[in-house]
């Protein structure tokens, strides 16, 4: 998904299309490019990444030790982690430091193997400990990396432990092991790789959810003074018998889903007020441990699972009892809120105290809020509609909350959403990072200075279409005008003057959408199946070429 164009090469090949074609000779180094800050290719992302957009963020931090509270944000598939100094910044801020890149604009994969050992690869878990630390699950790494209060300014953040490995330079599952230990992780194997999540409970121990290890893991606080080695050793398990087992279930079984005693790839964890540990996990349910936590306990009670009763109508698919990829789990108080990824919705539970008691028919508890949808049977990306608002998810993924406030990581809307809370709900968001406004949800932030050129397949009408890219100059007009087809942003950027145009630069037309900040299909119908008198549906080279000189000839 290469999203810039190398200008000289490109114009050059424009300049012949569609006429008597001649021998050209040119230097194959670009000396300029459009939609991209270098000429050096050093991010594969789409559109034009500095330092103000995610990419299906995953997980959120905030450090309340210093004021203002510090926002910490895993973008995760820029394979980065954004600083904010100040979590009330204004909406579309610039974060303030990036940590496991060079700069704002790489986003390239890094780590052991790379030529940086401390880079980051897919970051998927964030958790500050009580010093202001900063630890990250650098899931495509299989380790967790410390960093020594991060948001105090200095040329290069680096981390000063690292947990899972034995050193900076090894990256494999389980250290290289066939089965785990008390010190290893597995999150990422060959092309497996599973998300995660950190948490830090009120005595300063941190809890992981250890994926592809199918538990959770605890390591006590005396294992992560400022002293500790590397590789320091879990004091607590659960969801296997011990520290080196590796019990598997046959989770396509419906009767597996009521199993209490293993968990499916753990995706996140809390403990309430009360001390008892939550755990969402692969299976789309939630765990509850009670006190006292030991090796290798049973779940007290499971959420999210339905029984279906033989000559009784089905429940419908999305309802109060139901989880669908469950994701990041908060706790307020005792009231329990779960991120509810893949039906687009966070939903609440009342305190563990007051859930009805198990039985057969209903052995889960239901929901009794849903935010981000209408009601509990509704399940569409931002309530159906063709924006987000301030008050609709995509995906939502990793929760935390600071001083009355929820942060959300609306991942398939690339956004941070800031929101109140309370036991009983959560508000419309006040404040968004990564976009500049709650109606958009672009994958790193759109605004007429970037393109989203190479991408996977688009259906329509039942086929696969593999569009490509385009790029074309009118030589026709006194000033050489420039078209790029800007083919999965669904539109077509125009530039007035070709000659002088340069990185940063702002089109100055677009063709396809009604402004420079939406990337719809068939604009502003956003449906692939709708054509309109002015929309796009990923313009390519020959439909550039054909509509580029007719439909906006105004531009010349």
């Amino acid at each position: 998904m290469h999203a810039r164009y190398s200008w000289l090469g490109l114009a050059v090949a424009a300049m012949t299309a569609g006429h008597a074609q001649t021998p050209v000779q040119f230097n194959p180094s670009p000396s300029r490019v459009v939609g991209h800050a270098k000429v050096q290719l050093i991010t594969s992302a789409p559109n034009l990444v500095e330092g103000r957009e995610f990419f299906g963020p995953q997980a959120v931090a905030v450090d309340t030790s210093v004021t203002p509270n510090v926002l910490y944000v895993a973008d995760s598939n820029n394979n980065r982690v954004l600083v904010f100094r100040n979590s009330r910044a204004a909406n579309g801020s610039k974060a303030d430091a990036v940590i496991g890149q060079a700069d704002f604009l790489t986003t390239v994969p890094l780590g052991p193997g790379t030529n940086t050992q401390i880079g980051l690869r897919s970051p998927s878990g964030l958790a500050v400990d009580r010093r202001g630390n900063l630890y990250i699950l650098d899931t495509g790494n299989n380790r967790i990396m410390r960093y020594q209060r991060p948001y105090e300014p200095r040329d290069l953040i680096q981390p000063n432990m690292v947990i899972g490995q034995t050193n900076f330079n090894s990256r494999q599952p389980n250290q290289g092991n066939p089965t785990p230990s008390a010190r290893t992780l597995a999150v990422t194997a060959g092309n497996t790789g599973v998300t995660g999540s950190l948490y830090f409970d009120t005595g300063g121990n941190l809890w992981v959810t250890d994926g592809l290890n199918s538990r959770v893991l605890r390591f006590p606080a005396s294992a992560l003074t400022d002293s500790s080695p590397n590789a320091p050793e879990a004091d607590l398990v659960i969801g296997q018998s011990d520290f080196v087992s590796t019990q598997t279930v046959e989770w396509g079984r419906s009767e597996s889903r009521l199993l209490k005693t293993a968990i499916q790839i753990p995706n996140a964890m809390t403990l309430d007020a009360a001390g008892r540990l939550y755990v969402t996990d692969s299976s789309n349910r939630m765990l509850v441990y009670t006190p006292p936590l030991r090796n290798g306990m049973a779940a007290a009670r499971i959420a999210g699972v339905v029984v279906n009763v033989q000559g009784q109508p089905p429940r419908p698919p999305v309802n109060e009892y139901t989880l669908f990829g469950p994701e990041g789990v908060i706790a307020v108080g005792n009231t329990i809120f779960v991120a509810d990824s893949q039906v687009n919705r966070i939903v609440r539970y009342d305190p563990f105290d007051t859930w009805p008691e198990e039985t057969p028919i209903l052995p889960s508890p239901p929901a009794k809020a849903v935010f981000g949808q209408p009601d509990l049977l509704s399940f569409r990306a931002n309530r159906g509609n063709r924006e987000p608002s301030n008050a609709s998810f995509a995906a939502p993924t990793g929760l935390t909350v600071a001083n009355d406030e929820v942060f959300i990581a609306d991942a398939s809307n690339h956004r941070i959403l800031a929101a109140p809370i309370n036991p009983t709900s959560i508000g419309g968001a006040l404040r968004v990072q990564g976009q500049i406004g709650f109606n958009y949800r672009s994958p790193n932030l759109v605004e007429g200075r970037e393109m989203y050129l190479l991408g996977g397949s688009l259906q329509i009408s039942g086929q696969n279409i593999f569009p490509g890219a385009g790029v074309v100059i009118d030589r026709v007009s006194t000033v050489p005008h420039l078209y790029v087809a800007d083919t999965y942003n669904n539109r077509i950027l125009a530039y007035n003057d070709a000659r002088s145009v340069k990185p940063g630069d702002v089109a100055d037309l677009v063709i396809g959408q009604t402004n420079l900040f939406e990337t719809k299909l068939n604009s502003p119908a956003d449906d692939v199946d709708t054509p309109t008198d002015q929309g796009l549906v990923q313009p390519t080279s020959g439909s550039l070429l054909r509509r580029a000189f007719t439909s906006c000839g105004s531009a010349r």
